[in-house]
């Protein structure tokens, strides 16, 4: 046989495969959309990125959601465009690895993921996210509204946000996760970094009672599982997190730790969300 034949041969096989695919709706990637809602609790819109599932739109299932935190200077669009956790969660489902998921990724700015005073700060994320963008998610798309199928994760100060929330909140989520958490017992020397989020000057009694540390809980009835990872070179972080976990563990939480290697950096959290999504979908 000719190689012109064999060729030939090759490329009608993979154009029916292409066909067959189309056909029976068996598409491997999902869509990336960029989204806003007006938030009452913000006065103003909120924008977001949402992973759709492949076939999303032709069937009419209903998936479980994971609300995914950018961290400090970031913004919605970083899960996708610096992190590709579209790509993970497409490679993922494809190899049986996770249940497919509809992932959030709200912009929260700066805000630590907290209600602060809008006149020095950033306003209502907290309230925004918790209630706007949640009822938004449960009307607009099709996800499973049961607190067992709602999830939350972020990394650096998302990852205090996602533990705040999700200790604040226990009746709204199944589990959370931190990728390293910018989270510490006391307010931190440098406070420039919480933007005001805790009064200006920052005060000790509202930071604390906004802490993920004492937050958490003893009652066995609110505790949720939670998954703690974070890099070995992340010098001015990881310390914290392992007292973190070590405070979960005290409290009687199902947590899991891992020290992983790297630094603060994307290389951490781009490879790092695949054990997190695991996590969720064993939970």
């Amino acid at each position: 046989m000719s190689i012109n034949k064999i060729l030939s041969i090759s490329l009608c096989c993979f154009a029916l495969i292409v066909l067959n695919s189309i056909a029976f709706g068996q598409k491997t990637n999902g869509a990336v959309l960029n989204r806003s809602i007006e938030s009452q609790a913000l006065d103003s819109s909120l924008k977001y990125n949402i992973y759709l599932p492949a076939n999303y739109y032709e069937t009419d299932k209903k998936y479980p959601v994971l609300y995914l935190l950018h961290g400090y200077t970031g913004d919605h669009k970083d899960w996708t465009e610096q992190g590709d956790v579209h790509k993970t969660m497409d490679t993922m489902i494809s190899q049986g690895a996770t249940r497919p998921f509809i992932v959030v990724m709200p912009d929260a700015h700066n805000s630590w993921y907290v209600d602060s005073d809008p006149e020095i700060s950033w306003g209502n994320y907290e309230t925004a996210i918790i209630s706007d963008l949640r009822k938004h998610i449960e009307d607009k798309y099709r996800v499973l509204s049961q607190p067992n199928s709602r999830y939350i994760a972020g990394l650096s100060m998302g990852g205090y946000g996602a533990l705040h929330l999700a200790f604040k909140y226990p009746r709204r989520f199944k589990a959370a996760a931190s990728l390293s958490g910018a989270f510490w017992p006391q307010l931190p020397k440098n406070t420039d970094i919480l933007e005001n989020t805790f009064g200006r000057p920052p005060k000790q009694k509202t930071y604390r009672q906004e802490n993920p540390f004492q937050l958490a809980t003893t009652d066995s009835t609110k505790q949720m599982p939670v998954y703690i990872t974070c890099g070995d070179d992340d010098t001015g972080l990881f310390h914290h997190s392992v007292a973190m976990y070590d405070t979960l563990r005290k409290k009687g939480y199902d947590a899991e730790l891992r020290i992983t290697d790297g630094a603060h950096s994307w290389e951490v959290w781009s490879r790092e969300i695949e054990d997190v999504i695991e996590f969720f979908n064993n939970n």
